[in-house]
């Protein structure tokens, strides 16, 4: 019993069970992303109008896929353990519309800025609003750090979502930086003669580190709006 035990609880067991973990969730994460895998490969360094619809539309699905991605990397960072088949697919249903939502408008709003900023470059005044809609469009991705894994912890309003968002990207700051540290190395890695390994399992790497570094902040607005999961939770790890 005691060999068994040391089996499933020993150093070796625990890290290929987080190995296949974030490698079953990477391999989620692209299947339910296969149009934009598609139109990502098919780049051919002509950068085109056309290319640039098909890249918006085809990556419109990655809202629903990557907020489910956070939803099991966060049950991990908090229980140690998962089901991710059932996990990730139950949370990528949940979440569907609302993730949808977020995603899409994020897009089109950053859509409206780069073309905004391709007219204004070549009128004469344009170096005055320029810098404004870069600072807006750091803003919209900033922003987007904390709205997907708040979306895949709560069920709260669109509304309230966003005001929380905002709160939470001035009052912690570290954990902001910290995120967006997280998203320049993923993007240096993904740049490195290893990227072909690194990809089978960098994504899900990156939610985790996402959900481990705002578990606290998680933890706070569980405690405001969803306390009786709080202590579910404390019970299951007793």
């Amino acid at each position: 019993m005691s060999k068994k035990r040391e089996f499933g609880d020993g150093p070796i067991y625990t890290i290929t069970n987080y190995i296949m973990w974030f490698f079953g969730g990477n391999i989620y994460f692209m299947l339910c992303n296969i149009p934009f895998l598609f139109i990502l490969l098919s780049f051919n360094g002509n950068f085109t109008t056309e290319y640039w619809i098909l890249f918006i539309l085809f990556s419109i699905p990655i809202g629903p896929a990557y907020t489910a991605l956070l939803s099991v990397m966060g049950k991990l960072v908090r229980e140690n353990d998962i089901n991710l088949t059932r996990d990730y697919f139950k949370a990528y249903k949940t979440n569907f519309f609302q993730s949808l939502f977020f995603w899409t408008a994020q897009l089109v709003i950053f859509s409206i800025l780069l073309i905004d900023i391709r007219f204004f470059a070549i009128k004469s005044y344009g170096r005055f609003f320029i810098p404004i809609f870069y600072a807006l469009m750091i803003l919209d991705v900033l922003v987007g750090i904390y709205i997907y894994p708040i979306l895949s912890r709560f069920y709260l309003k669109n509304l309230d979502i966003i005001k929380i968002s905002f709160y939470y990207l001035v009052k912690k700051w570290k954990v902001t930086l910290s995120c967006v540290g997280l998203f320049i190395i993923t993007y240096f890695l993904l740049n490195t003669k290893s990227s072909s390994v690194l990809i089978l399992f960098i994504l899900a790497v990156l939610c985790y580190g996402i959900m481990f570094f705002q578990n606290d902040l998680l933890k706070e607005l569980q405690i405001k709006f969803d306390p009786e999961s709080l202590e579910e939770e404390s019970n299951i790890n007793i």
